[in-house]
């Protein structure tokens, strides 16, 4: 038979809030950790002592300041420590470390002119109308945002920017800030290209391989887009028409959404239109075709840094209009005539064809579930 031992009445008793023991405080050492918690002598040894915070922390969470041995608490480093305005992953004790820091950053890297302001330029204006693209051809620029994958800083705009050539890039786009995007955002904006242009000379496979790993656009962003500008010359007001009402038609939500991959939500609203509507000259910027004085900008596009995604949403565009040109103002209010248009011609659009071929599109198509609601 076991004996218990008997219970010292003047035992102080104190209990540990971690692993919920209640032990004698004159034969059991305490120590009280950040959050106001006491922990008994075994527990802390998952604890560290902060000498900024003066207590104990949690050890496996601790994080570390710029270029000290010192760790504090997440929880500290977000309410009391300063965080580099350059790089978002460096944080210091105090704010005139974290300036000097900056400081230093901008004056090895530049502070402006890595990338273009905000509507400082445009493509056609920095490096020229290209000498391949007819000037009243149809033809295509295209409006590229991204943003860094783990970076939202300075820093990480940099980083893009380098991979992606500097702001004037390889001599056929430009790299310019939009304030939609966080601060490592980049918007790619090229020079007008016909088709062939885009498909052949342009080489976007080439120009976006650098950003894999370190980029991203539409998934895992909240803004990233992509716009692509049609030549307005290009394009008659019956054949303007024509587009704004299948773009717009209540019958083609499905591919519309499908194509874009994400639905219009307010930056590319999709509203009922007449043929008429294409002798207009000027638009509300926020719809699915926004109607400008030399171009009609399609911004339905969730961004995409996959070359064949890229080149999908151009041949759309391509694509869109030659259908409207050919088709009756009857046929443009649905889909299925346009389907059998561009299989018709799959050399032309083998991208557009081969994603509305691949059995989860395809099927989507073919199901009453909305395309938005399944995307």
């Amino acid at each position: 038979m076991t004996t218990l031992a008997p219970i010292n009445p003047d035992a102080r008793m104190q209990d540990c809030d971690v692993c919920g023991g209640s032990f004698d405080s004159d034969t059991h050492e305490f120590c009280d950790v950040e959050g106001g918690n006491t922990v008994c002598e075994s527990c802390i040894e998952g604890y560290m002592y902060s000498e900024i915070q003066g207590t104990y922390i949690d050890a496996d969470s601790a994080v570390g300041l710029h270029e000290t041995d010192e760790r504090v608490s997440p929880a500290y480093r977000n309410n009391h420590c300063y965080q580099s305005r350059m790089d978002l992953d460096e944080w210091f004790e105090y704010d005139y470390n974290r300036d000097e820091y900056d400081e230093e950053y901008l004056s090895q890297h530049g502070d402006g002119e890595t990338i273009y302001e905000y509507h400082e330029t445009d493509a056609i204006d920095a490096l020229g109308w290209p000498d391949e693209t007819p000037e009243n051809g149809l033809c295509f620029g295209v409006e590229l945002e991204m943003e860094h994958k783990t970076r939202a800083s300075y820093a990480g705009m940099l980083e893009l920017s380098q991979a992606l050539k500097g702001r004037d890039g390889n001599g056929k786009y430009i790299l310019m800030h939009d304030g939609s995007l966080n601060a490592s955002g980049v918007e790619l904006i090229t020079l007008p290209y016909t088709l062939d242009g885009h498909q052949k000379g342009f080489n976007w496979a080439a120009v976006l391989d650098p950003t894999k790993g370190i980029g991203r656009s539409g998934s895992g962003t909240e803004a990233c887009g992509m716009h692509v500008h049609i030549n307005r010359k290009a394009i008659s007001a019956l054949t303007l028409g024509k587009m704004l009402v299948f773009m717009n038609s209540a019958a083609n939500s499905k591919l519309v959404e499908l194509i874009a991959q994400r639905d219009g939500g307010q930056w590319a609203r999709r509203v009922a239109k007449k043929i008429t509507d294409g002798k207009k000259t000027d638009g509300d910027k926020y719809e699915a075709l926004h109607i400008g004085h030399k171009t009609i900008e399609c911004r339905i596009f969730k961004g995409n840094l996959r070359p064949d995604r890229v080149l999908k949403n151009i041949e759309f565009c391509h694509a869109m209009v030659n259908y409207a040109r050919d088709a009756s103002m009857q046929e443009v209010t649905g889909y299925d005539g346009f389907l059998k248009w561009i299989n018709a011609r799959k050399g032309i659009y083998s991208n557009l064809v081969k994603f509305l071929a691949e059995k989860k599109n395809a099927a989507r198509l073919n199901n009453p579930t909305t395309a938005s609601q399944e995307l």
